[in-house]
């Protein structure tokens, strides 16, 4: 009897509040729309026009009725019971009414998100549905939350609870997005590194991802984890189940869910290498042409440099005709790996590096799904997908690399990728698995054998492992010297080989030093060379030589 009237209670208490932040949300819309500046030209009554005082009436009826039903929620027990019997007495409706919700909230939360300038001739209007559409974003939202509350689908002591477990990551989240959302206030007023002056070192703007493509992700994300869901509920039924059951490797749900992860990861890979392989690629400065007689694009400026060090190997005089200093060996190594395969077919040879590369949307899905759940991985998976196949697109327009150009970044793209799962995967359960931090080191080495400038990162990873080990300092201390000896391990060959070249086992302190005395020294000082081997540089002339 007592469970039954605390249920009542909490029943009332969260209609209460629906109808109060409703309340609230729909006077904040209203004040905002009245502080909008008005036209004079279409002015009808107050120096508002039509579609305005049509705007200021639904908010008007909004906040009368929000009022109204709180202060009934509050006052008369009897009407919330009647109103808690229509809505969630029939699962039917609570589940119809969770679609409905979600649905509004996806499409109003996705348009919200449009610059108004993106609706072009309609921009007007939008601007003018701005107040009505965040305020269905925030109605839809609270909605999602009241029915999982009432159906007992959402539990707020299990939420506490994870939030407790996992109080340092949490802060650590939070701690980060306070730092960058500072950051993000502090150069949308100040201009620093958007406005373009000679000492700025900031590139050029990144690759979007279009609402829709999000809309997208997120819509085929829903149909596949419905689909995992309705197959599992058939599969429970099928006579053959039992008989699965005996056999080795099924014999529980974890094991079940691994073969599924494995195979939810093959379909992304074979897709995002379908779509990225068939989208046509335009020129680039990296990959001008296509030229005859082959009509191929080919590589220049960095990614010719990168392909000729690779093709030095193949004819005996080593990766980069001999130079231990140059950077970027490991790709160097890659570059040769492929000629092997594709010989001089730079179309084939593209091909098979992105049939390669379309192993990040596969990482991140792991990721996603390790982080929250696999919808959430798939999500994500798509969103990759769609971000490489914009970047490639528009590879005449913005002076970025993608996976179709034989440059560094999107490898090192890879490896931070596998390097943030690893330390997901490991870190969750901190004071065992020690193990991952074997290939955590392996991944760092190839990181600096493919950009120098990842060279950092050990120690990015050193700090996190002191922050999660805490006063732990034999954890971390071991995890890290694990890490490190993997790093060296990983790296020792090209030390070896760069100490019998040069006489300098660290092959990266040349070019580290060049690059910091470009930034900080002093202008009329003459530098140092950057390799201190010769090397052949490509002829000057057009792209076409």
């Amino acid at each position: 009897m007592l469970e039954l009237q605390n249920n009542k209670h909490s029943i009332k208490k969260y209609l209460s509040w629906y109808f109060s932040i409703a309340f609230l949300g729909a006077l904040g819309e209203l004040i905002y729309l009245l502080t909008i500046p008005s036209d004079p030209k279409n002015s009808i009554l107050f120096g508002y026009s039509a579609s305005r005082l049509v705007l200021i009436a639904f908010f008007l009826s909004s906040i009368a009725g929000a009022f109204v039903f709180a202060l009934r929620t509050w006052r008369d027990q009897g009407w919330v019971q009647k109103l808690d019997a229509l809505l969630f007495a029939d699962n039917k409706i609570s589940n119809w009414g969770l679609v409905l919700s979600g649905t509004v909230f996806l499409v109003t939360g996705l348009v919200s998100l449009v610059p108004i300038s993106r609706f072009g001739q309609f921009a007007a209007y939008a601007e003018r549905l701005q107040p009505v559409i965040f305020y269905f974003v925030q109605i839809s939202f609270q909605t999602i939350i009241l029915i999982l509350q009432r159906t007992g689908r959402l539990h707020w002591n299990s939420l506490t609870r994870e939030l407790r477990a996992n109080s340092l990551m949490f802060w650590i989240a939070a701690g980060c997005m306070t730092i960058f959302g500072a950051l993000w206030i502090v150069v949308s007023r100040t201009g620093i590194g958007i406005r373009p002056t000679p000492q700025t070192n900031w590139y050029e703007t990144g690759v979007p991802v279009l609402a829709i493509q999000v809309g997208i992700s997120g819509l085929i994300a829903a149909l596949v984890a419905a689909l995992i869901a309705w197959i599992s509920r058939r599969v429970k039924n099928l006579p053959l189940n039992s008989l699965r059951m005996k056999l080795k490797g099924w014999g529980g749900s974890k094991s079940r869910g691994t073969v599924l992860d494995i195979f939810l990861g093959i379909t992304i890979w074979v897709l995002a290498a379908f779509l990225w392989t068939q989208a046509p690629m335009a020129p680039n400065f990296f990959a001008p042409g296509p030229f005859p007689p082959d009509y191929v694009y080919l590589p220049y400026s960095d990614a010719a440099s990168f392909d000729m060090s690779a093709q030095y190997a193949l004819i005996g005089k080593g990766i980069a005709n001999g130079s231990v200093f140059k950077g970027h060996n490991a790709y160097h190594g890659f570059l040769a790996f492929l000629h092997l395969l594709a010989g001089q077919d730079y179309s084939l040879l593209v091909t098979l590096q992105v049939i390669i590369f379309a192993i990040l949307p596969v990482i991140v899905f792991f990721i996603g799904k390790g982080m929250q759940s696999r919808f959430f991985g798939i999500f994500m998976a798509g969103i990759v997908i769609f971000q490489e196949l914009n970047a490639i697109a528009s590879g005449n327009r913005l002076n970025l690399s993608h996976s179709k150009l034989l440059l560094t970044e999107f490898p090192t793209k890879i490896g931070l990728a596998l390097l943030i799962l690893l330390l997901f995967l490991w870190l969750r359960k901190p004071g065992k698995k020690f193990a991952y931090a074997f290939p955590l080191g392996g991944v760092l080495g190839i990181l600096i054998m493919l950009r120098y400038n990842t060279l950092v990162m050990p120690f990015c990873v050193i700090a996190g492992f002191i922050l999660v080990f805490g006063k732990g300092w034999q954890n971390w201390l071991k995890a890290s010297v694990i890490m490190i000896l993997a790093l060296g391990i990983t790296i020792s060959p090209w030390m070896w080989r760069s100490w019998k070249i040069s006489g300098n086992p660290l092959f990266f302190a040349p070019k580290l030093v060049y690059r910091l005395k470009l930034e900080f020294q002093d202008s009329h000082e003459p530098l140092p060379p950057a390799d201190p081997v010769p090397d052949i540089e490509l002829e000057s002339g057009s792209w076409e030589s």
